[in-house]
Parts: C-alpha cells; structure tokens; sequence
C-alpha cells in the first residue's frame, strides 16, 4: 500500500479529522487533512474510515441528522 488514513475522531473537542500519507520513496508524507464539512464538538468525524483505492469513507457516528441525536453520518 502507498496511501493510509490516520484517524484522530476526538482532537479539536470531538469534531475529528482524518490525516492522508503517501509514501514517497522510504518516507511517509502528509497530503491531505480532512475534516467534516461541517464540524460539530463531539461528532467524532473519522472514528471508522474505509480506504479502498482512490475512495476514502469517513464515518461520523455521533453526528445528529434526521434521525435524531447521534444519529451518525457518512462522508
């Protein structure tokens, strides 16, 4: 693998990111930080993230939507 998703779901109160590395010959370089497009303390965007290929799925599980609170979201 040339690309992993470090998760820190609870840095900035709980709103999460998630750190993209890619390995560069024998080193691992930050290229990306992501976070939610609209953070909210506690959400704790990035607590489960998939990465398959070019596709990254973040997982925040205690974001409140429709479904009442924490509710989750998917990113």
């Amino acid at each position: 693998r040339d690309t992993i998703a470090v998760v820190a779901p609870v840095q900035n109160f709980g709103t999460g990111a998630v750190y993209v590395f890619e390995r560069q010959g024998n080193a691992w370089v930050q290229t990306a930080k992501l976070l939610a497009p609209d953070p909210r303390e506690t959400d704790q965007f990035g607590l489960e993230v998939v990465l398959e290929g070019d596709t990254l799925v973040a997982a925040a599980p205690l974001r409140d939507n429709d479904f009442g609170m924490d509710g989750g979201e998917v990113y």
